[in-house]
C-alpha cells in the first residue's frame, strides 16, 4: 500500500517517505514483516508541527549496512523548524520519527522491550556525524505499540494486529508511569506538547485507551479548574494549528495545570 497524502501541502513529504519505503521494501530490510503509519496521521490529522510516525516490524535485528541505508534517506526527508540555526536547509521540513522493532522482541511483550532502531530529529547532530542508532531497551516501546495498535495504517504487510497482540493494561500503565519524569523535564521547553501528552496519559492510565491528544485534552478540560481548562483547550488549538500561545508568559499557569494533571495521574495508581 502506498502513502496517500491528506492534502496537497503534504504531497512532497509523502512522496519522499514513499521513496524511503520503496528502498526498505526492495531491500527487505531486517526481513521486513510490516511497515505502518500511526500517530496523529491516522487519528486527529497532522498539525502544522506534528511528526510523521512510522513503525517497522522486522524478523531480525538490522545489520550495520541496513542501519546506514535507513539513516541516509531519512536525513534527506525529515527536518524540524528548531534546526533553523544549525541545519537551516532542513528547517522547512516536517519531522519524521521512525522506529524499528524485531517481532520476536514484542511477543511476549516485556516491560521494557528492545527497540532495534530509531530515527528522530533530536538525533540529527549525531547521525550527521556518523553515529548509528543501536538496539536499546525502552519502556516507551510499550506506549508506542499501544498507540499504533489503537490506530495505524499498513503501508506494507498485514494489519499490525495480525503480527502483535494487544498490549496488556498493566504493562501500559507501568510504561506510562516510567515515562512521566522525563516528560515533565520538558515542560518549560515544550509546554504545549507536554500538557496535551499529560492529558492523554491521564485517560490511558484510567481506561487503557489511547486517544488523540486533542480528544484527551478536551476530556481532561472537563476535570480541571476553569483556568486550567482554558489553557488546556488553548494547547489543543495550538496543536491543531488554530492559534499560537505565548508559553513563556503562561509558564505559571502551565506549571499549575501540569501539577493538577500529574496529581490525577498518580491518583490512578492508588
Amino acid at each position: 500500500m502506498t502513502l496517500r497524502p491528506r492534502d496537497a501541502s503534504a504531497k512532497d513529504t509523502d512522496d519522499r517517505i514513499q521513496q524511503a519505503l520503496d528502498v526498505i521494501i526492495a531491500r527487505d530490510t531486517g526481513g521486513l514483516a510490516g511497515a505502518y503509519l500511526y500517530g496523529s496521521s491516522t487519528t486527529s490529522g497532522l498539525g502544522p508541527e506534528s511528526d510523521i510516525d512510522l513503525l517497522l516490524v522486522t524478523r531480525r535485528s538490522l545489520l550495520v549496512h541496513e542501519r546506514t541505508a535507513l539513516v541516509a534517506p531519512l536525513l534527506g526527508i525529515s527536518g524540524w523548524r528548531g534546526h533553523a540555526d544549525e541545519f537551516p536547509d532542513v528547517a522547512h521540513r516536517r519531522p519524521v520519527e521512525l522506529t524499528s522493532l524485531v517481532l520476536d522482541d514484542t511477543v511476549p511483550l516485556a516491560a521494557a522491550p528492545r527497540r532495534d532502531f530509531q530515527f528522530g530529529e533530536w538525533l540529527r547532530r549525531d547521525l550527521v556525524r556518523g553515529s548509528l542508532p543501536q538496539p536499546e531497551r525502552d519502556p516507551d516501546v510499550v506506549i508506542l505499540l499501544a498507540t499504533a495498535l489503537a490506530s495505524s495504517r499498513a503501508l506494507h504487510g498485514p494489519p499490525l494486529r495480525d503480527l502483535i497482540p494487544s498490549v496488556p493494561f498493566d504493562l501500559l500503565r507501568e510504561a506510562q508511569r516510567a515515562a512521566l519524569p522525563n516528560l515533565l523535564e520538558g515542560l518549560a521547553a515544550d509546554t504545549r506538547n507536554v500538557l496535551v501528552t499529560l492529558a492523554r496519559m491521564l485517560h490511558t492510565v484510567e481506561t487503557g485507551e489511547i486517544v488523540s491528544k486533542p480528544r484527551a485534552a478536551a476530556l481532561a478540560a472537563e476535570r480541571v479548574d476553569a483556568d486550567g481548562a482554558d489553557l488546556l483547550c488553548a494547547a489543543a488549538r495550538e496543536y491543531r494549528g488554530e492559534e499560537r500561545v505565548d508559553w513563556d508568559r503562561e509558564s505559571n499557569r502551565a506549571s499549575a495545570l501540569a501539577d493538577s494533571l500529574v496529581a490525577m495521574i498518580r491518583g490512578a495508581y492508588r
